[in-house]
C-alpha cells in the first residue's frame, strides 16, 4: 500500500502486483516496468510502461510516452490517455471519465451508461459532428480542423450518444441506452 504522498517506482524489468494507492499515493511505471491489479483510491498512477487490470475508484491514471494500459476499470476518477499512450479494453462506468488527449489511442472502450468520454482536442460547438459506425464500432468526432476517434466494445446505437462542452474547450460524450435503433449519424452536436 502506498499512501499519504508516498511513491512507488516500477523500473525496467520490475513488476508491482496488487498495489493500492491511497491518500495521494503515487505509482510511476517506467519504460520496461509493469504493474498489474493496482487499485487507485484517491491516488495517482503514471504509466510509461505497462499497466493491466487497474481499478480506479477515485484518483487518476495517466498513460503517455509509450505507456500501455489494458483492462482498466474506471468507476470514479479518470484515465487520461495522452501523447504516445494507449489504452485497450477500458470500462468506464457511472462517475468515471475517459480522457483522450492529442496523440493518444483508445481501443475496445466500453462506455457504460453514466460514464463519460472526453475528446479534449475537439472543440464543442455548432460545428461539432459525432458519428457512430456500427459496422466497425467506431465513434468519431470532428470540429473544424480537429478530429478524433475511438473503437468501442459492446452494443451501442447512435441515438444513445450525447455531446456537451467539457468546460475546458473540448467535447464530452456520454451514452445512454435507448430503445430501438438510432440514426447512423448525429450532427450537429446537442446543446
Amino acid at each position: 500500500m502506498v499512501f499519504d504522498g508516498g511513491r512507488q517506482y516500477v523500473l525496467f524489468g520490475g513488476q508491482a502486483v496488487t498495489t493500492t494507492l491511497r491518500a495521494r499515493g503515487h505509482q510511476s511505471i517506467l519504460d520496461g516496468g509493469a504493474a498489474s491489479g493496482t487499485v487507485i483510491s484517491n491516488g495517482y498512477q503514471w504509466d510509461y510502461g505497462s499497466a493491466s487490470g487497474t481499478v480506479i475508484s477515485r484518483g487518476a491514471q495517466y498513460v503517455s510516452n509509450g505507456g500501455v494500459a489494458s483492462d482498466t476499470t474506471v468507476v470514479g476518477g479518470f484515465q487520461r490517455v495522452l501523447a504516445g499512450g494507449s489504452a485497450d479494453g477500458t470500462v468506464v462506468s457511472l462517475g468515471g471519465i475517459e480522457y483522450l488527449g492529442s496523440g493518444g489511442t483508445i481501443s475496445n472502450l466500453t462506455l457504460s451508461s453514466g460514464g463519460r468520454l472526453d475528446f479534449a482536442t475537439v472543440a464543442f460547438g455548432g460545428g461539432t459532428a459525432l458519428n457512430f459506425d456500427s459496422g466497425s464500432d467506431t465513434l468519431s468526432i470532428s470540429s473544424g480542423s480537429h478530429s478524433a476517434s475511438v473503437s468501442l466494445f459492446g452494443q451501442y446505437v447512435a441515438g444513445g450518444f450525447t455531446t456537451v462542452g467539457d468546460g475546458h474547450g473540448g467535447t464530452m460524450v456520454t451514452y445512454s441506452a435507448t430503445s430501438g435503433p438510432g440514426p447512423s449519424h448525429i450532427a450537429p452536436a446537442h446543446a
